[in-house]
């Protein structure tokens, strides 16, 4: 739940975790992503609002996380672009390893934005409370454990974040990671979140269309690689559906 202004980028939104999943979606899509795959799970709501609302985004669902890695995969191949993986926390992170052990041999650019849950509630007995931290190991080409969204935090530290990770996918096709930690409150409550004051000092990019870091809008999204002797994604069904 976000509230429009006359032009750029929404100044209210459901939470400050929104603010954050907004501006990370907003970023993407700026950089190239126009798909969106993702898999029903609460930790993850925040960015599955953004990405709903965001006019740019196709979003596609599936109900089962290995499925949705390989759809990720097959749209990302079909239509030579980034695609971005939205998942809840958990094992439903496990489920996108092979996928993206995949993306890493052919150099397909997946992103994977995992919810995850703030570190105060790991290792206390939480349900579905795994550690998730660089959980595909050497299958990235770049990995971030974000810290929960704070206004203490600047904007522009999450921009550049994002922007240095695709830099590095641009120069070394394949998979990146990025944990996305979220306290509560998860879901929009009465009132909206007025971020206009936090917004600030992020000056044209509120109303640009292009990246926060001047030299990421001159760099072109690079084509996935096809590699002689790895595995095809089209003999697999469910690697190339696309919705």
């Amino acid at each position: 739940m976000t509230a429009p202004t006359s032009s750029g980028f929404m100044k209210e939104h459901a939470t400050f975790n929104h603010v954050w999943a907004a501006l990370m979606l907003e970023e993407h899509y700026r950089l190239g992503v126009r798909d969106v795959v993702l898999a029903p799970g609460s930790r993850s709501s925040p960015l599955t609002m953004a990405a709903s609302e965001h006019p740019g985004l196709h979003c596609h669902c599936h109900f089962d996380e290995r499925g949705l890695g390989f759809m990720a995969l097959g749209i990302a191949r079909g239509n030579q672009r980034p695609v971005v993986i939205i998942t809840t926390s958990g094992t439903a992170v496990a489920n996108l390893y092979p996928a993206v052990v995949e993306a890493k041999l052919l150099g397909v650019p997946l992103i994977v934005l995992s919810a995850d849950r703030p570190i105060e509630l790991l290792d206390n007995g939480s349900n579905q409370a795994i550690d998730q931290r660089d959980i595909f190991s050497r299958h990235t080409i770049a990995y971030h454990d974000l810290p929960p969204p704070e206004a203490e935090i600047k904007a522009a530290f999450l921009l550049n974040t994002l922007d240095q990770a695709i830099d590095q996918q641009h120069r070394s096709p394949g998979p990146i990671h990025i944990n996305c930690r979220y306290r509560e409150p998860l879901y929009p409550g009465r009132c909206l979140v007025d971020a206009s004051g936090y917004l600030a000092p992020l000056g044209n990019w509120l109303t640009a269309s292009t990246p926060w870091s001047e030299w990421q809008a001159s760099t072109a999204v690079p084509a996935p690689q096809q590699r002689v002797g790895s595995a095809c994604p089209a003999a697999r069904p469910d690697c190339c559906w696309q919705g």
